[in-house]
């Protein structure tokens, strides 16, 4: 078991339960550990977008943003093959889903599905 799988696991088991102040603490750190792991698997793509001054510390800042950024589409086309975990690509497909995108990413949506 991988430690993001360790992790989701314990997400899981504390999710689930009545929460104490101890625990909400808890699940608290743990999502921040998790986002953590998951960045890690697209962390270059940070790196690329900061080239072009798209400032970002994860995939759904893009989602929850009002700002267009068509310079990422490209970026975010290239690395929705490379992201393995589901809430990555999840994020990447959601980020994509903007008027800027179409066409674009049409094919590599239709093939990632």
């Amino acid at each position: 078991m991988t430690r993001l799988e360790k992790l989701e696991q314990h997400w899981n088991e504390l999710v689930g339960k009545p929460r104490s102040k101890e625990e909400i603490e808890e699940s608290l750190l743990l999502a921040q550990e998790l986002s953590l792991e998951y960045a890690k698997e697209y962390s270059s793509m940070i790196v690329e977008l900061a080239n072009k001054n798209i400032i970002i510390s994860d995939v759904y800042d893009l989602v929850n943003t009002a700002e267009s950024y068509p310079d990422a589409i490209p970026i975010l086309i290239k690395y929705l093959t490379k992201v393995n975990h589901d809430k990555n690509k999840e994020g990447i497909v959601r980020a994509l889903a903007v008027k800027e995108a179409r066409g674009k990413a049409s094919p590599i949506l239709i093939e990632v599905q």
